[in-house]
């Protein structure tokens, strides 16, 4: 018999399997590339079809945010929950508080707020916090818009005089970040009409129309809806350390806004008015709040006089746009001691009493809508 050459042993499957995947791993597959492409395409049209404004009102809407202080995350959900008809709130009364960090930071907390108004009306109150950080006029133009589609209820509007300060490119540069996931008619409107700029086109598909919005949170919202794990909020999230430098840039900052107030005053009373209008036109009242700011903010004669000035104009167009001024009195005015800066407050005291200044407020502007 003639011998034969001995042959090599078949490779065990293990072995077998892990050359194959690497194999396709750097080996272009006419099959792999085809199930690549089938699977994104089927992602995508699942995205586009399934991601709707009802789906973000309900449950799934609550792992929008990121964390705990994703404010725009949060005010997302909030405001297609409030704009959708399947969460008609019945005999409840709706109260949409909007503003930035000095107003988040004031209140704190929508359901002591909400426990407030229910203590001294005897009434059922939902209080919705619609604050987020650096909050401009045409993001909260939309919010509003939200808010108030089914019930527009209460709305409570800040009316300091850093809202007065903006000009048409900074207006619009804070838009076009498309921090939150919404886009509204109204806002589309002020942008073009008021300020006088293009917003950023629209194509009708809500994940297209707020891409930015959802390039920033999307992965997050898969993975918390996986594991059905929704982050609870926290308002209250805008305390920063400062050295004593920065906060000397700070007030040199808020001086020469408080002395050039108004500057941009027409454009900003117009935005106003067209949110203030809305709110209106829809059967709802509209809450007009100063926030309180730090004594030791104003040091000289002269600036204390500037924001006097301000006060007396702020009461005067809140009651020029049909609204309810609420200002803090002196009472209910916070300490120095207890701000974090010159306009973020800390203490959960103060906080508390201005919720329940607020609260009266808001009950008062809801018995005078009963009056008129």
């Amino acid at each position: 018999m003639t011998p034969t050459a001995p042959q090599k042993p078949a490779p065990g499957r293990f072995a077998d399997t892990m050359a194959q995947l690497w194999t396709g791993f750097h080996t272009p597959s006419l099959v792999a590339l085809g199930l690549m492409a089938l699977t994104f395409t089927a992602t995508t049209v699942a995205a586009i079809f399934c991601i709707t404004p009802s789906l973000l009102a309900g449950q799934f809407g609550t792992y929008l945010a990121r964390d705990f202080e994703d404010d725009a995350g949060f005010v997302t959900h909030e405001a297609y929950r409030l704009a959708s008809p399947e969460t008609r709130p019945g005999s409840t009364k709706r109260v949409s508080v909007l503003g930035n960090s000095i107003i988040g930071q004031a209140f704190a907390n929508g359901e002591r707020l909400d426990d407030d108004l229910d203590r001294l009306t005897h009434h059922n109150w939902d209080v919705t916090m619609l604050t987020t950080g650096q909050q401009g006029p045409l993001d909260e133009a939309a919010l509003v818009d939200y808010a108030t589609k089914q019930d527009p209820g209460i709305v409570v509007l800040p009316i300091g005089f850093d809202r007065f300060e903006s000009d048409p490119a900074e207006i619009m540069k804070y838009y076009r970040l498309g921090r939150i996931g919404i886009r509204s008619d109204l806002a589309d409107y002020q942008a073009r009409h008021l300020v006088g700029s293009k917003p950023r086109r629209r194509v009708g598909v809500l994940l297209f129309d707020n891409r930015n919005f959802f390039i920033r949170n999307g992965s997050i919202i898969a993975l918390r809806a996986a594991f059905r794990q929704a982050p609870e909020r926290r308002v209250d999230v805008y305390i920063f350390r400062h050295n004593a430098e920065k906060l000397k840039s700070y007030r040199r900052d808020l001086m020469k806004f408080l002395k050039h107030n108004y500057q941009h005053g027409e454009l900003a009373t117009n935005l106003l008015k067209s949110t203030t209008d809305t709110v209106k036109s829809r059967g709802g009242r509209v809450v007009f709040f100063q926030p309180p700011l730090a004594p030791n903010l104003f040091q000289t004669a002269a600036e204390r006089h500037r924001y006097a000035v301000h006060l007396a104009k702020s009461a005067a167009l809140a009651k020029e746009l049909g609204g309810y001024y609420c200002h803090p009195s002196a009472a209910a005015h916070p300490p120095t001691e207890a701000f974090a800066d010159f306009f973020h407050l800390k203490d959960p005291k103060w906080q508390a009493r201005l919720r329940v200044v607020l609260a009266r407020c808001i009950a008062d502007a809801a018995q005078e809508g009963k009056q008129s």
